[in-house]
């Protein structure tokens, strides 16, 4: 399944949760800027060996893409749009701002574009009033 997350009409985010069919599958538009896909091959099957052309591209934005691989988060992306995010899932975070509260313990792996530049990473907003996160 996959459920886009909307603010003002905008896709913010993708939940990815129980990605069965086979093949490649592609999660995210072409136009994204990070692509998030899917391989599920049968035994046997092959993928030659291959060197990707080198391409420069540029990037606004920090894309990310989390995996829950155990516990269950609540994401604010605005005061009225939140998501759990459980074991299992994907959360690819196309734009926008986003916080978390961690239900329990949880363990949550994250990829994006680095190095991870500290406190010029990124920029505090604040609490939305009235939000789940005051």
């Amino acid at each position: 399944m996959i459920k886009r997350i909307t603010v003002n009409g905008e896709t913010v985010a993708l939940l990815i949760r129980n990605a069965h069919k086979p093949g490649l599958e592609f999660f995210t538009a072409p136009e994204e800027q990070l692509q998030l896909a899917r391989m599920a091959h049968p035994k046997g099957h092959t993928i030659p060996p291959h060197e990707h052309n080198l391409a420069i591209r540029t990037l606004t934005g920090t894309p990310e893409v989390l995996y829950v691989k155990s516990g269950t988060v609540q994401v604010d992306f605005s005061p009225d749009t939140q998501e759990l995010i459980e074991r299992g899932d994907w959360l690819m975070l196309l734009r926008g701002q986003h916080g978390f509260k961690f239900l329990e313990h949880s363990e949550v792996w994250e990829i994006k574009l680095g190095p991870y530049l500290g406190d010029q990473d990124k920029v505090p907003v604040p609490l939305w009033e009235g939000g789940p996160l005051v």
